[in-house]
């Protein structure tokens, strides 16, 4: 079968193509180990070698949980939030070796993984719909968004990984903890 070219194509023909994401076994993704990454991320976080590794496989089962989610037909993924923030600290010392993890996304995901934070108009999005909930309805709202949050992790990576991520870090890996981790700005 012979792929057509974008001329060929029509607006409906365009909009029905999905996407096909690559995933792969989880417990090949968690095989793969980039020391460089680690030694960066030990540079700048005064944290044990051993955390490290446990930190640097929690970043990979994310980048996983995620592309797992974004091919699924409910592709609402997990963002990071205050508890996962350490795995995002591993995620900025990865990515700044723009060589390995560029293959690293390849050989892996097919593709290259972007690190997108949440852009003003979506933290102005949110902030306004949460405005618009009445006050006496906010909490349910927000236990439901975390619930549901939460569900996903369980699902994709079992209940070890979920209380580590929201019972452990958030205790161990805190703004003020990371504050007194850091070695240098």
């Amino acid at each position: 079968m012979e792929i057509p070219t974008s001329r060929e194509l029509d607006v409906e023909d365009i909009e029905s193509v999905r996407i096909v994401r690559r995933v792969p076994e989880l417990e090949d993704l968690l095989a793969y180990r980039n020391e460089d990454a680690i030694y960066s991320f030990l540079r700048k976080f005064a944290l044990s070698t051993q955390e490290a590794d446990v930190i640097f496989a929690d970043m990979l089962r994310f980048l996983w949980m995620n592309q797992r989610l974004r091919a699924s037909e409910n592709s609402e993924t997990v963002p990071i939030d205050g508890p996962l923030r350490i795995i995002d600290e591993m995620w900025h010392a990865f990515i700044l070796h723009t060589r390995s993890y560029a293959e690293f996304c390849e050989k892996y995901f097919g593709r290259f993984l972007h690190h997108q934070p949440a852009l003003r108009g979506e933290h102005e999005s949110h902030r306004q719909v949460v405005a618009s909930i009445p006050v006496e309805e906010r909490l349910e709202w927000l236990r439901t968004a975390k619930r549901s949050r939460y569900e996903r992790v369980l699902e994709c990576l079992g209940e070890p990984v979920f209380r580590r991520w929201y019972l452990d870090y958030p205790r161990r890996y805190s703004s003020d903890a990371l504050a007194r981790l850091v070695r240098f700005a």
